[in-house]
């Protein structure tokens, strides 16, 4: 769904040691905060994300994992979540969250799909866009190229299978007033 008419959305799989990003028009990326700790690293994914989000019309957040344990940074995690949505609400860029499971369902019609499930699915959509994510194990991104795909597909109101229409319906997205193209 990349065309000059494609909105733009950029797509956040966040997290403290590699978050995914990725716009609608095509481009994946992600943020490495190497050395970094607390609130050092917090500020360094902030800043980029704000670097990244700055005149879009969508960004779109994957949601916590509840199912995950073992999150040893769990409170640090909660933070960067919160922080970013503060940093993109004072940009005026809407934004929406969306669960895991909700993602996968959207991207390859099962929401107990794979890592790699999701990197096939975004390689298809993709084609010669994307850096082969399966090739380089670029999980995060793929993931993030999921979500600004679908934050497109809401904006352009474009058609969708029956499983992407079950994930679209269950998220809360924005109202917005006028799309820029």
């Amino acid at each position: 769904m990349t065309t000059s008419e494609t909105p733009r959305v950029i797509g956040l799989d966040l997290s403290l040691t590699s978050s995914g990003v990725a716009s609608s028009l095509g481009w994946t990326d992600t943020i490495r905060p190497k050395k970094i700790r607390g609130l050092d690293r917090l500020r360094m994914i902030v800043d980029a994300v704000r670097t990244y989000t700055s005149g879009y019309d969508l960004v779109v957040i994957e949601g916590p994992s509840f199912g995950h344990s073992g999150f040893r940074q769990h409170e640090e995690l909660v933070a960067l979540r919160w922080m970013v949505r503060d940093v993109v609400d004072r940009q005026q860029v809407p934004f929406a969250i969306v669960p895991p499971a909700t993602l996968k369902l959207y991207a390859t019609g099962r929401g107990n799909a794979t890592k790699n499930d999701m990197a096939q699915a975004m390689d298809q959509a993709y084609p010669g866009r994307t850096p082969g994510f399966l090739a380089g194990r670029r999980f995060d991104e793929a993931d993030a190229l999921a979500l600004a795909d679908m934050g497109a597909a809401y904006l352009a109101n474009a058609s969708l299978t029956a499983a992407q229409q079950r994930a679209m319906a269950t998220v809360q997205w924005p109202e917005l007033l006028e799309v820029s193209r």
